[in-house]
């Protein structure tokens, strides 16, 4: 594990420095929408056109695996074409390519670029460049027997072009990493360590309470003091929307406003799931 986490680190350093949209380009004219999955399509070339459209345009890349056996297939591509708006910004937003599987055309040298699909449909997003930026199992998109409008929308907007990187996928070896930016909390000495001993007592506390709520809530995912005496006390990982949603909840803890503590954060990417040893 702690291997895999290595090398996903270099790999993050080098990485820093669906439905109706594909198919050929022919010189001078845009992609040809192909609306069905075809076993006899080069999808390697597909993909390669996309990159070139995608660049062109702005837009990401969507490739959405499955077969003309597959009934959620279907029922995916029947969302798009029930609902004009899912399909509006989806062909605003991204270049669709169909990538077939099935028994005739299991696309095993393109799909072995990515990582392992589990069940059909399944999506992947690329960047305009081709580099892959999420795996997404559709049954986290789906409400009873059909998938869900609003959840289809909301991956959508989530990896749409110039839409905040806040997730992207990284395969080392057969592991697949989702990275995840956190924001990382220095907890420093403040300006006002002046307190009498009960005063000090009651305010770590009520510190503790403070860590505790934000625990309980999700918003934390990892905190610690440090072991020594020095100007930083502690760190708090959060899990929040923004440094300055950080910034709102920390300052929030009473040690904080009686100015005991004074808080520094940064942006900080880490693996969803990673756990200490």
């Amino acid at each position: 594990m702690i291997r895999h986490l290595l090398i996903v680190g270099c790999m993050i350093a080098f990485t820093f420095s669906i439905c109706h949209s594909q198919s050929m380009v022919i010189e001078g004219a845009p992609l040809i929408p192909a609306e069905k999955f075809d076993p006899a399509r080069d999808a390697a070339k597909d993909i390669s056109d996309a990159i070139i459209e995608a660049t062109k345009n702005n837009r990401r890349i969507i490739l959405d695996v499955g077969g003309n056996w597959c009934i959620w297939c279907r029922r995916l591509d029947t969302l798009f074409m029930n609902n004009k708006d899912l399909a509006r910004y989806m062909h605003t937003n991204y270049i669709v390519v169909k990538v077939n599987f099935s028994k005739e055309n299991e696309n095993e040298n393109v799909l072995s670029r990515y990582p392992a699909v589990k069940g059909y449909p399944h999506l992947f997003v690329l960047e305009n460049d081709g580099s892959l930026l999420h795996s997404q199992d559709t049954g986290e998109l789906e409400s009873g027997k059909h998938h869900d409008h609003d959840k289809v929308l909301a991956f959508l907007k989530k990896w749409a072009p110039g839409s905040p990187k806040t997730e992207f996928d990284i395969k080392s070896g057969d592991t697949l990493f989702t990275m995840k930016k956190y924001y990382f909390c220095l907890l420093k000495k403040g300006p006002k360590r002046d307190q009498d001993s009960l005063t000090v007592m009651k305010l770590q506390e009520e510190h503790l309470a403070h860590i505790g709520k934000l625990v309980a809530g999700g918003n934390i995912s990892l905190v610690g003091p440090f072991d020594d005496d020095g100007e930083i006390r502690g760190i708090m990982i959060f899990n929040a929307e923004s440094a300055g949603e950080a910034e709102r909840l920390e300052s929030e803890d009473p040690a904080v406003k009686a100015g005991r503590l004074s808080i520094e954060i940064h942006p900080w990417w880490g693996a969803k799931g990673s756990k200490l040893p």
